[in-house]
Formats: C-alpha cells, structure tokens, sequence
C-alpha cells in the first residue's frame, strides 16, 4: 500500500505553513516593534506545539480505527495493544490492598468475580475486540518524549528508532527541545537570543518529525502480521525460540 499522508498531518502542515508566515511577519516588525515581533515568535511556538499535540493524539486515532476495520484477533494485534487492554480490566484497588496490606482474600473475590466475564475477554487469543483509544493514550496526550515513546509502544512503533533512521537525528531530544521552549516562553517570554531563524528551523523541525511519525505508523498499519513482535524484546525471544527448533 502506497504511502499517502494521514488526514492529521495534513491538517497539521496546514497550520505549519501559516505559522511561518508567521515568522516572515515578525521578522518585518524587527527595529519597529519589539514587543509585537516577540509576541508573534513565541505565539507560532505555542500554537505550532498545541497542533503538534493534536497531531500526537489524532494519529493514535486514526491508528486504531484502521485497526479495529481489520478486526484482528487478540493473537494477530501489534505491539501491547492486547496487554494494555488486558491490564485497564485489572481490579487495581484489589491488587494494592493486596501488595500493601496482604489482603488476598479480597483480591481473590474480586477475581473470582470478573473472570470469565467479557471484561477478561483480550486474554483469549481468538477474541475479536474494539480497540479503545482511550486505553492506548491513556493520561498521556501531552507530546513528551515519554509520552510518546509509552503510546507508541502500546501500537508496536518504536517510536525514536523509527523517526531517527529517518531524519538521521537525535529525535527525543528535538521534541523535548521544542516542549521545553514552550514552558520557557510560557514564564519567561522570548528567550534574548533567539531570533526569527531559530524559530523557523524550530518549526520546520516538527514538520519534519511529523512526517517521520506519520510514514512510521503507515509503515506498521500496512502490514500488523509483520510487527505483532517488533520490539528488541520480542525479537530476542524469537531468536531464542528458533534456536530451539
């Protein structure tokens, strides 16, 4: 399947082209107006990164609705998706009473009770469910380097490997770059030596990391069989088990 972009990077290079016309006008109003020319730079900033962040989640959505079309079984699903919407079904007060308090016969009651109900249902290999997107980001919708590296773990995307063949840098570190940028500005205004070229390269920046995160996960969609197993674990476990054979 040819690569086409998703619906959520183009609504975000649409954004990415306004905002550096942005950066054009600021740098008309340098020697005019300080303050303006400062506000506009920080505004394309903060504006750029908020889409960025609606990239983040929309693309984990159009993820999981182009997976749930092909209506998997649990034992064909990619990456964690399975384990995480085995492990949101888990009676979590139970489990702590018990680790903190010795309480087992409470999380025996509670066990007792949910298994074999359709809550447990991910933990039978065969079972077709709808995945839940609200599982997958779980709390996690603010584009950190964790934050992204945790969601795209669950969708079988390594996420910083993937990005970093393909620009041929530090990825982790540009995203927590731009994210620290932002709260710095939030307090502290313009940074004094920043000027309208950084901001550029700065957005640019995140165009390009969404172009990599976007034919990354269509390179995982194109074929779920091919990365059921594509973390470093999960290859050294198959190495070992065909050593065996």
């Amino acid at each position: 399947m040819r690569y086409s972009p998703s619906r959520a990077r183009r609504d975000f290079e649409t954004w990415l082209s306004k905002a550096l016309t942005l950066v054009v006008e600021a740098r008309q109003q340098a020697g005019k107006n300080s303050i303006v020319r400062d506000s506009i730079l920080c505004a394309s900033i903060f504006l750029t990164h908020a889409r960025f962040e609606n990239y983040f989640m929309d693309v984990v959505s159009f993820a999981v609705t182009k997976l749930n079309e092909k209506n998997l079984a649990c034992k064909s699903l990619p990456g964690r998706l399975r384990a995480a919407h085995l492990l949101s079904q888990m009676p979590h007060p139970a489990l702590k009473r018990y680790y903190i308090q010795s309480d087992e016969k409470a999380l025996l009651d509670d066990l007792h009770d949910k298994v074999g109900k359709a809550d447990w249902a991910w933990g039978s290999s065969n079972h077709k469910g709808s995945l839940d997107v609200s599982v997958i980001m779980g709390s996690n919708g603010y584009p950190s380097s964790d934050n992204l590296k945790k969601v795209f773990h669950k969708l079988g995307v390594q996420i910083f490997d993937e990005c970093g063949r393909r620009m041929r840098t530090d990825v982790k570190a540009l995203i927590d770059g731009i994210g620290d940028l932002r709260n710095e500005m939030a307090h502290l205004g313009l940074p004094p030596a920043m000027t309208e070229q950084d901001v550029e390269m700065k957005l640019k920046d995140l165009g390009r990391t969404v172009e990599a995160i976007d034919r990354a996960v269509h390179e995982r969609l194109r074929a779920p069989r091919s990365f059921t197993s594509n973390t470093p674990r999960d290859r050294k476990v198959q190495k070992s088990k065909a050593k065996s054979t």
